[in-house]
């Protein structure tokens, strides 16, 4: 699509510029935000807490409220910013992308409706067959069209829509960037626009409403055929809900889009729009709540627990106290005197209540009595170290273990918890710095005033200890069995301390997840909005330098944020079912180590005075450096389009978005197989995994930047992205080499050395392979991305010919003598290419011999089998690498280049889970299983 506009930003007019009214509405639409997001995620929760929720009606209804939170998300925080700030500009490729993402969500939401009343046509009209019917099979195809119509549909809108002309106003008469409101600011003819609109939105709208009227057209059909008043009454109640949501939405999305445009009215439209993307998001879970007899249930049985686990928890603090006094000295005898103090009655199920504890071998032994416990002393994993609450205990386990009293494991993890969250928060504020400093320079010093910087901060520490006050005092209501119980961890973090407890751990379970929502999601949602913003911004500067300086300032805590909220969300965020102790306590040394000691370094090496005393301690080492630092070529590159026609564009771009959706989606599925089901922890499950990881990575790398190019015409990248770009697909794609020999490797063993196979490809041997493999792909990314940016290039634009920063199109860019440089491409290539493919052939090579010298038929079968997936793979990874990298300069072709490099990056990455799911029986057979135990559970 080509992007002829004269406009940059727009003005989004609100719903009101009254200066009296923006607190109040300020407020108003806060709390309407809250409980929207807090009511969506609260049935989430409920849902994936409550077995009996686990049916197909609320696998839609925890996805309807997934889409409610997210399209709100999109819309209210810009209009509360608006309200708050007065800052009611929004620039055009921010429009676009909320207007992007409310089409999906909003389209999703549509389908969603007409899928859940099919579900409850199949469950009124066809009970006995429901469970066949209604399997998770068709539940997940029929969620994932939704989301595959709702991104068409967006795609198609928003492409319609900004490819007029908008040189006029750039006043939108709304809140948001709204397809009608955007349109009436084009000063061309926009009728062709506005059919389309109206046709699309028709045939969405209508498709839904024609299934959902077809669908309780029978069920009113069925229901009046019931002779019991009781079957009446039930059937109807199990319609009501969605019925009452149906109707709200779908009547206000036809008064917005299927009424001519003479007959808009903004005022109406934009009253209207504010039913539809937050009045409606916030009902939506009080209706199936209110009205639900489940869900109601579900939620007192969530209450009940938490009142039982308070007077646990009364219980649990007076026998504290009373086993204290023993261990401060205090005789027995006394104790012993004392009354018993008053405990609730003893549980059937609960084991801590039907046995008496002892104080231990130094203190005389209490009678036996079925209402007494004693507090529980953890001990940690001695040979482990532990930082921030931890660190001093981690001296003392080097030499004796040490048994840690309820008050200590209280005290470590509160002040751990706190300043962890403490953390998160300020990256969040940082973000917001960053945002001012370059979005608004100008006004930095009026807005980052010295009063504000304290309040924020006092804020962000005084929430973290509010919610850590009450996670760390909710988590120590809980009983803990035995005498001495061992921590699978370095410290008393929550995820181990719960794994603990012998009773019921589900709603503190919902309140971590809570606690890490508000702590990992909304500050990371924050952060990841502000770049939105300081991208757009940094990407308006014209002076290369100055979007250098922008993207250094924010360089630094970028790479904090991704350390620290990613291997958080990995321990915090994760299902209870699929983390591991082993691996949570490998995770938080990143968080509780390494982001620490990289904090004071990533921050301190880009301090100017910093640099300039490192700069002269080895300034002739960084002599390749000052050439790339001082030439005097350009310092932006753009990507030629594939074509100049908007249809073809458009139609490319959704061809595109398609493969990198099923690339993404392949290769997680392999990931999760693999990570999920123990018959696949075998070595070659192992990098087959992990090459489905680099798969997505290096896609990741090339695509987004490709569809956006695409979309929006051309983009200027910087020197330093192309080379940040370059430096990440050579890494990425060189391990991807090195990994497939490493996997024919594993191979040769699994059929030549069969009886030492366990013995040869241990774990930490495959470890050790895959990250030398990285190791090697780094050293050798980095050398080449560095002497390739040490060339000059000339002019002030230069066009890559090519839909990425490849080597082979930059290299014949520059205005200087390649000679070098080719020759130092070519011995990478050989050491990427030609080395690990002869390896590869030597590997293959032993296993023929091996398998001709199977005497079964079947054997033959199965060793072969076990190799075709993978040489089919290496076939078409080497084979095109080596037509780009390994071709002489004289007989290379861009074009041909770029078609070659077409398939290594979206057909490999692409064909890899196809090949090893429908060649491998082993994959197949444990997604089935998967398939089948999710039936079971859901028949269950």
């Amino acid at each position: 699509m080509e992007n002829n506009t004269e406009v940059r930003e727009f003005v989004l007019l609100g719903l009101t510029n009254a200066p009296e009214l923006q607190v109040p509405l300020f407020i108003m639409f806060t709390l309407i935000y809250l409980n929207t997001v807090i009511g969506n995620l609260g049935m989430i929760m409920l849902i994936l807490l409550d077995s009996r929720l686990h049916t197909p009606m609320y696998f839609f209804l925890s996805n309807l409220s997934l889409v409610d939170a997210c399209y709100s998300s999109t819309i209210t925080p810009k209009m509360m910013a608006g309200f708050l700030t007065g800052d009611k500009v929004i620039s055009y490729n921010a429009c676009a992308a909320q207007m992007f993402f409310f089409i999906v969500f909003a389209t999703v939401e549509s389908y969603l409706l007409a899928s859940m009343a099919y579900d409850r046509y199949a469950a009124v009209c066809k009970p006995l067959h429901y469970t066949t019917t209604m399997t998770t099979g068709v539940c997940a195809c029929m969620a994932i069209g939704c989301y595959i119509l709702g991104f068409l549909n967006a795609s198609i809108n928003v492409g319609d829509t900004f490819s007029l002309p908008f040189c006029m106003s750039n006043v939108i008469h709304h809140f948001f960037c709204e397809v009608p409101a955007v349109m009436t600011l084009t000063c061309s003819g926009k009728r062709i626009n506005e059919l389309i609109l109206v046709f699309i939105s028709s045939f969405n709208v209508l498709v839904a409403l024609f299934v959902i009227f077809i669908s309780y057209l029978f069920i009113f059909i069925t229901i009046s055929k019931m002779h019991s008043r009781e079957r009446y009454k039930k059937a109807l109640s199990t319609c009501a809900s969605h019925f009452v949501t149906v109707f709200i939405f779908y009547g206000t999305v036809i008064v917005i889009y299927l009424q001519p445009s003479s007959s808009h009215s903004m005022d109406t439209d934009r009253t209207a729009s504010v039913f539809y993307t937050m009045v409606i998001p916030m009902l939506n879970p009080a209706v199936y709540s209110l009205r639900n007899k489940e869900v109601k249930s579900a939620f007192k049985k969530v209450v009940e627990k938490a009142k039982l686990s308070l007077t646990k928890m009364k219980s649990f603090q007076e026998i504290t106290e009373l086993n204290e006094e023993v261990d401060n000295g205090s005789s027995v005898s006394r104790i012993r005197g004392a009354p018993l103090p008053p405990l609730p009655p003893p549980l059937p199920d609960d084991p801590l209540w039907q046995h008496g504890h002892h104080l231990g071998d130094a203190h005389t032994q209490l009678p036996a009595h079925p209402n007494v416990f004693l507090p529980v002393h953890l001990v940690l994993h001695r040979d482990q170290l532990h930082h921030r609450g931890g660190a001093l205990d981690a001296f003392q386990h080097l030499w004796r273990p040490e048994a840690h009293f309820i008050g200590w494991l209280w005290s470590q993890m509160f002040f751990f918890v706190t300043l962890g969250s403490a953390d998160c928060f300020l990256l969040a504020i940082m973000a917001y710095d960053r945002y001012v400093a370059i979005c608004h320079p100008l006004h930095y010093t009026l807005i980052m005033t010295q009063k504000l910087c304290v309040q924020m901060v006092a804020c962000a520490v005084g929430l973290a200890l509010y919610l850590s006050l009450q996670l760390t005092t909710l988590i120590f209501t809980l009983p803990f069995c035995g005498h001495l119980q061992e921590i699978n961890h370095f410290l008393c973090d929550v995820p181990p301390v719960l794994r603990l407890a012998c009773a019921d751990i589900g709603v503190h379970q919902a309140v971590l997840y809570v606690v890490s929502i508000l702590v990992l999601i909304i500050p990371f949602t924050l952060i990841s909005v502000s770049y939105v913003f300081i991208t757009s911004a940094i990407l308006r500067i014209r002076s290369a330098e100055g979007r250098r300086r922008a993207f250094s300032t924010c360089s630094s805590h970028l790479t904090v944020v991704l350390l620290q909220y990613g291997f958080c969300a990995l321990v915090y965020l994760r299902p209870q079912s699929s983390s591991s102790e082993d691996e949570d306590h490998q995770y938080a040394l990143i968080y509780t180590f390494v982001t620490p000691l990289l904090n004071p370094l990533i921050y301190t090496l880009r301090n100017k005075d910093v640099k300039g005393a490192l700069k002269k301690a080895i300034s002739r080492d960084m002599s390749a450096w000052s050439l790339v630092l001082n030439q005097s070529g350009p310092t932006e590159f753009v990507f030629r389009v594939f074509t100049a026609v908007p249809e073809f564009q458009a139609l490319l771009f959704l061809l595109f978005l398609l493969l990198y959706l099923m690339i993404l989606c392949g290769n997680t599925a392999i990931i999760w197989a693999v990570r999920t089901h123990s018959s696949l922890r075998t070595p070659m499950y192992f990098f087959l995994s992990t090459l489905s990881f680099i798969e997505i990575s290096y896609t990741t790398v090339v695509v987004p930047l490709m569809l956006s190019n695409i979309f929006g015409g051309q983009k200027p990248i910087s020197l330093a992205g192309c080379g940040a770009q370059m430096f990440f697909f050579v890494t990425l794609g060189s391990a991807d080499c090195f990994l497939l020999a490493i996997m024919a490797y594993d191979r040769y063993v699994a059929i030549c050395h069969p009886l030492h196979y366990t013995l040869i490809m241990t774990q930490k041997l495959c470890v050790q392979m895959v990250a030398c493999a990285v190791g090697l792909a780094l050293y050798l990314s980095l050398q080449l991305t560095t002497l390739i940016f040490t060339l000059p290039f000339c002019g002030h634009f230069q066009e890559i010919n090519h839909f990425l920063c490849d080597v082979p199109p930059v290299l014949r860019l520059a205005c200087a003598d390649i000679g070098v440089h080719q020759a130092v491409l070519y011995v990478v290539s050989i050491l990427v290419l030609i080395i690990p493919f002869t390896l590869i052939s030597v590997s293959y090579v032993f296993i023929t011999l091996a398998i001709l010298r199977i005497r079964s038929a079947e054997g033959r079968r199965r060793a072969f089998s076990t190799c075709s997936s993978h040489l089919t793979v290496v076939l078409l990874q080497y084979g095109f690498c080596a037509l780009v990298y390994l071709r002489p300069q004289s007989s290379s072709s861009e074009d041909e280049d770029r078609q070659f490099a077409l398939i290594y990056t979206f057909v490999t990455p692409l064909l890899n889970p196809l090949i090893y799911t429908l060649r491998n029986k082993d994959v197949k057979g444990a997604l089935r299983n998967a398939m089948f135990c999710q039936v079971a559970l859901d028949i269950s």
